[in-house]
């Protein structure tokens, strides 16, 4: 009898140490996969697509030009990949008679996003705080141009669109033109 109480003992304690053994931490746990800062927030231009409004301030009634079908293109930049460097699409109005264009040009103020809601609730957004910007274009005389203003933009990831407002002068232009967009995500 004491002799089998020991054999049940060590047959209990070799059980024991065999299914220790087989939940033994292992070295394939540790594949751990951390994005390197270049392959954050980096999938290159988004182009949103959508019906444009702009006009000279202070003469909308006279210069207000709606566009359909007007491209707008998003990259996030910087080292933090959460500016917007957002390219606005050529312009054309008519102003007392002169048909005036705006040239393409990208405007970046420097503000990072601030993201409110959630996926899983439906209203997660991205969102640029008004932010004065200044850069050069080449303008339809070959000429260039310089660009100042302000720009704020959203994009609601859920809905994939994209609102953005520029108001902006072009070259010797003594009035601001303002532009508005609201465009749906176009996969390239």
């Amino acid at each position: 009898m004491k002799m089998m109480k020991k054999n049940l003992f060590f047959m209990g304690l070799m059980l024991l140490g065999m299914s220790l053994g087989v939940v033994s931490c292992g070295d394939d746990d540790d594949n751990v996969v951390t994005p390197t800062e270049d392959k954050k927030q980096n999938h290159g231009a988004m182009n949103f697509v959508g019906t444009s409004t702009f006009y000279v301030v202070g003469m909308q009634e006279s210069t207000t030009t709606s566009k359909g079908g007007d491209n707008v293109q998003l990259t996030l930049t910087g080292d933090s990949k959460k500016q917007a460097e957002i390219v606005i699409p050529d312009m054309a109005y008519n102003m007392n008679g002169k048909d005036m264009i705006v040239k393409s040009f990208t405007a970046n103020s420097g503000v990072e996003y601030t993201m409110t809601g959630s996926y899983q609730t439906g209203d997660m957004a991205f969102e640029w705080a008004e932010g004065e910007f200044s850069t050069t274009t080449t303008g339809t005389d070959g000429n260039t141009k310089e660009v100042k203003g302000t720009i704020s933009a959203k994009y609601s990831h859920t809905a994939k669109k994209l609102d953005v407002v520029v108001e902006f002068t072009y070259g010797a232009m003594p009035m601001a033109i303002h532009y508005e967009l609201s465009g749906d995500y176009q996969k390239n």
